[in-house]
């Protein structure tokens, strides 16, 4: 249906798209979200979505450039995968973009270098905590779905600050945050949290769905969840200037604490409500500073 309005009515994405940003405006009004989560008061943020986990490629892009000159910029990208997502950064033609991952794709980077053979074009594989990079080297960091899975986030985002030229930008999406609404990358909802570590490995093992052995069995056996709160990721970016701030929070938190009173009281004897209902982020930062 969706892309069949997009090509009979012209403008029609657009048009969605503008409503649903003047909705997340009106939204992100105190006299709105304090009266649905005030524990938000305290923070510091531009705009609010109730969408969960944020996944917003394209509007990310299109703010990223707001403020980065793409044509002009070396860009770093954190966590690559198989290089599928690097799609619309390129298109944008930046003047090098060098893209790793702890993990090595080497075909799959092999035909993204063939499908845009007239951008300098980088992969290699290397741990984000210590990268083997020259300092102020870059214009941009763009780390996306990434932070959540490292054990130690505020080295690596040390390491994004070292790399970049003074001015630079880091964007940094993550999503979403472990406490959350199946926040282990499981189709379920807070039985992470509810079960022993024990109970919930065996459970995610019986019950053999595909993509839960791709993602949430892969990033447990490989111990690749940082465990962070909001409240750790805002205080390591203190080494940045603020440009813009989303918040996301999870309608399906929302709900299940509408229809599992019991169980979201028995949540809220170990865990933060702040911190199960905040379900990912989206940070433009910039690097201050000259260097020496």
């Amino acid at each position: 249906m969706k892309n069949w309005i997009k090509h009979k009515v012209p403008g029609a994405a657009r048009g969605v798209r503008w409503m649903y940003h003047q909705l997340n405006v009106y939204r992100s009004k105190p006299r709105y979200y304090l009266s649905r989560a005030p524990f938000l008061e305290k923070y510091d943020f531009d705009l609010l979505y109730f969408d969960g986990r944020g996944n917003h490629p394209q509007q990310h892009l299109d703010r990223t450039k707001r403020y980065v000159r793409l044509g002009n910029a070396d860009v770093l990208v954190v966590g690559c995968r198989y290089g599928n997502e690097l799609e619309l950064w390129l298109k944008e033609k930046p003047k090098s973009l060098v893209a790793f991952d702890y993990f090595a794709f080497p075909q799959d980077w092999a035909k993204m270098r063939s499908a845009f053979p007239n951008i300098p074009l980088e992969f290699f594989s290397a741990d984000a905590h210590f990268l083997p990079l020259a300092d102020s080297s870059f214009d941009l960091v763009v780390s996306d779905n990434v932070l959540e899975h490292l054990s130690d986030p505020a080295r690596a985002i040390q390491e994004m600050h070292r790399i970049l030229r003074p001015g630079g930008m880091m964007f940094a999406g993550f999503v979403p945050l472990f406490w959350t609404f199946g926040g282990a990358h499981y189709s379920g909802a807070f039985e992470h949290l509810l079960y022993p570590p024990e109970k919930f490995y065996k459970w995610i093992a019986e019950r053999n769905l595909p993509v839960e052995q791709s993602e949430c069995r892969h990033y447990l056996d490989h111990n690749m969840f940082s465990y962070w709160n909001i409240d750790q990721y805002l205080h390591a970016f203190r080494l940045f200037k603020k440009e813009f701030i989303t918040l996301h929070l999870s309608k399906l938190a929302y709900q299940y604490r509408a229809t599992h009173p019991r169980e979201w009281s028995t949540l809220l004897e170990g865990y933060a409500e702040k911190d199960l209902l905040i379900s990912g982020a989206t940070v433009w930062l910039r690097k201050i500073g000259t260097d020496k």
